[in-house]
């Protein structure tokens, strides 16, 4: 069987985790020579770096909800997003 087959095969196999199915697929890459999926594969396993345009499908919209309470009163409330932006000491505000 070839690899694609394997990796094709693997993908429709609810049981299989998605890390060995990312291995194949650098092997393949590999093998191809192609670099652009070999890079697509590290940077979905390992993540993208700074430099490095997230692609479309890896954005998406929060909301916070902050529980706010003392001894007088009780509020659930959405928080302002500007309540959480990350420091640039990497810590979160």
């Amino acid at each position: 069987m070839s690899l694609l087959c394997e990796i094709q095969e693997d993908i429709l196999v609810p049981e299989k985790g998605l890390g060995p199915i990312l291995l194949k697929l650098r092997l393949l890459a590999d093998r191809l020579g192609s670099e652009q999926l070999e890079e697509w594969v590290k940077f979905e396993s390992e993540g993208y770096p700074r430099e490095v345009d997230v692609p479309e499908y890896r954005i998406i919209e929060l909301s916070y909800t902050g529980n706010f309470h003392n001894t007088a009163w009780q509020m659930n409330s959405l928080c302002p997003s500007t309540w959480c932006t990350k420091r640039p000491w990497g810590r979160w505000a």
